[in-house]
């Protein structure tokens, strides 16, 4: 029975150690090629596992080719590549080769009209003392009261169907990628 039991806590611990290879390597793909993270930040604050696994995680990445590979324990390994207009694919461990491009059907806001309809920079001015409290919460969604940094990217506010306010972290901007999550779900539901 023990015997049993050492073959079944091995075997999780080896389909464990592939599903960390393959959202490392996607991870860093996308951090790294699409948000332009560094290495170190991308460890920091995208690869955090239970029980501090990340450890054991190794992650490479190859500008060139926009690839991110990751291994886990040397056991499990994984590949993932940036591709401009597609995002982050995994490289299919049989090497089946995916296209370099595929067509973009969606066609370029109109830089001139206010957002949604548009990719104007205009934001809707609130009355200063609004305005000057919106900044001020929107700051501790950066900051800690005790001045220590938060991992936050950007905060968009949207009232009424106008863009507010905007906040990025330093090197982000408008034109960033971000990884959407959960935030993706929330914000297509409120768009319906």
């Amino acid at each position: 029975v023990g015997l049993v039991l050492v073959g079944l806590f091995a075997a999780e611990v080896l389909r464990f150690a592939r599903v960390a290879a393959g959202f490392s390597a996607m991870i860093g793909a996308v951090q790294a090629f699409a948000t332009g993270d560094e290495l170190e930040t991308l460890r920091e604050e995208r690869l955090r596992m239970p029980f501090g696994f990340e450890r054991w995680v190794t992650l490479e990445l190859e500008p060139a080719a926009q690839t991110a590979r990751a291994s886990v324990f040397g056991l499990a390994r994984a590949e993932a590549r940036w591709r401009e207009g597609l995002g982050v694919t995994r490289a299919h461990p049989d090497g089946i080769v995916l296209p370099d491009e595929l067509l973009d059907l969606v066609p370029p806001l109109d830089p001139t009209r206010p957002w949604p309809l548009g990719d104007s920079e205009a934001v809707v001015e609130l009355e200063p003392a609004r305005a000057q409290a919106l900044r001020a919460a929107v700051e501790h969604a950066f900051v800690t009261s005790d001045a220590v940094p938060i991992a936050t990217h950007a905060v968009v506010v949207i009232q009424a169907g106008e863009l507010r306010l905007e906040r990025y972290r330093a090197d982000h901007d408008r034109a960033t990628r971000f990884l959407g999550w959960s935030m993706t779900k929330t914000v297509t539901v409120a768009l319906l």
